[in-house]
């Protein structure tokens, strides 16, 4: 599943709208998200909701439960939110610019981030397709940078870019 497939998600918590998918907290050492961000609807805060906590039927994010905190630890966890690497540059062997993330792919039930999308741009997008890279031990991902093996990278011109 991609996360922009996720991100504004429409959450409902015992037959109510509680808000809709915000974000994502990711442990970007073992390239895993967490815990969803819910930007609830007629709350202050933000709720997390842990991976295994949820199902999607009907366009629709399910949760059997949540917890709600605060904005200042939602400020603290910043830099683990999966936004804060999308836009980051993408360098193969920690050289070559081959563009930007714009979505992760990631295991609906497990959260392991399998690839990242990756762009150089819309014109290029339209003519030669976007690059999905594999994710592998050996990569680094992090708020920081992003650094792949070449030998990984291919590009997928059916890729939506939607």
């Amino acid at each position: 599943m991609r996360f922009l497939e996720v991100k504004g998600k429409e959450v409902v918590y015992k037959g109510n709208s509680i808000g809709f998918v915000d974000n994502a907290l990711v442990n970007f050492d073992k390239k895993v998200i967490s815990s969803f961000l819910i930007k609830p609807s007629y709350d202050k805060g933000v709720y997390f909701i842990k991976i295994n906590d949820f199902f999607i039927e009907k366009e629709k994010f399910f949760v059997k439960r949540f917890f709600k905190v605060k904005n200042n630890i939602y400020k603290k966890a910043e830099k683990f939110l999966l936004t804060s690497v999308l836009g980051k540059s993408v360098y193969e062997n920690n050289l070559k610019d081959i563009g930007s993330v714009v979505d992760v792919i990631f295991d609906e039930n497990t959260g392991i981030i399998k690839a990242i999308i990756i762009s150089l741009g819309i014109f290029d997008d339209l003519v030669n397709g976007r690059k999905i890279h594999m994710l592998n031990k050996d990569d680094v991902l992090n708020s920081d940078k992003i650094i792949v093996k070449e030998d990984s990278v291919e590009i997928i011109n059916e890729i939506s870019i939607v």
